[in-house]
């Protein structure tokens, strides 16, 4: 599968010098419905019902899983960065969105040369998905409850990453989420810590709503205590071999002839295949 990404001139020049992938948070994107279940995590007001409709919906009745699966999700918060390409070659909404003033470049690559970088990394590392975005969420919509029965009918704790609202469908957007792993220890040990002989103390309690604010006692107890501040935002891969990676390198359709042979060069140099200016708005 071909995969397409417009960036900046500085993005580019940033990959090609520095042969590194900057991978990002999705909690740190703009788009407020990014991971939209992610971000009420810790809020007051919604996460009493994010643990009833774990504990009802997802597992049902067992309080086990829904603070194991609660604990997972905070180290996706935390701990999973993701890249946005598209299955897309040329596009006017794109082109146009990401022009940075008629001088963006797009690069290609393939899910097969990513999966080749990502697949030399241990797996006690770093894991990796490739994803097609689905554009299914809608703002009148129960958004937190709808993403908990995704994560039921996927059974990955990335899924709300990988819903998007309907009006970004022109972006036909690939995903690309890295999780680095080396911390999960780190949720074993609060998964531990927040079962600590749950059985016994559930053996005592009458009924649900008890069990629920066991639940919730527990994981208040074993959740948000991660300082975002000291927490890296960003994570770098690094491309030892750039023409393995890139497939090829075109520029804005609005770009002056001067920033095309500029760009020429720089591939040049670099071995990549330069495909020229995109030809999207040329008269046939």
């Amino acid at each position: 599968m071909n995969l397409y990404r417009i960036i900046s001139l500085e993005t580019f020049v940033d990959l090609i010098h520095n042969k590194h992938e900057r991978y990002v948070r999705p909690v740190t994107w703009e788009d407020t419905y990014e991971g939209y279940l992610f971000s009420e995590l810790y809020n007051p007001l919604y996460k009493r019902k994010i643990i009833e409709d774990m504990y009802y919906n997802v597992c049902p009745n067992n309080y086990r899983a829904t603070i194991d699966n609660l604990l997972n999700l905070e180290h996706a918060k935390w701990f999973v960065y993701g890249q946005s390409w598209s299955s897309i070659r040329d596009s006017d909404a794109m082109w146009r969105i990401y022009s940075y003033n008629k001088h963006s470049v797009q690069i290609q690559t393939t899910d097969k040369r990513v999966k080749n970088i990502l697949g030399k990394f241990p797996k006690d590392e770093l894991k990796h998905e490739i994803k097609r975005v689905k554009y299914d969420v809608d703002a009148e919509d129960d958004i937190l409850h709808k993403q908990i029965i995704q994560l039921k009918q996927t059974r990955s704790t990335y899924e709300p990453f990988l819903h998007k609202r309907k009006a970004f469908r022109h972006e036909y957007e690939i995903r690309i989420l890295l999780d680095d792993v080396r911390w999960f220890p780190m949720t074993e040990m609060s998964r531990m810590g927040a079962n600590w002989k749950i059985d016994e103390t559930v053996n005592g309690l009458k009924d649900h709503e008890e069990i629920l604010e066991e639940i919730e006692h527990r994981l208040d107890e074993y959740m948000g205590h991660w300082n975002e501040k000291t927490l890296a935002t960003e994570y770098y891969i690094d491309i030892t071999d750039l023409s393995k990676y890139i497939s090829g390198v075109r520029v804005n359709p609005f770009a002056e002839e001067w920033y095309v042979k500029l760009i020429e060069g720089i591939c040049a140099e670099y071995n990549i295949k330069f495909n020229g200016k995109s030809n999207l708005y040329v008269d046939r």
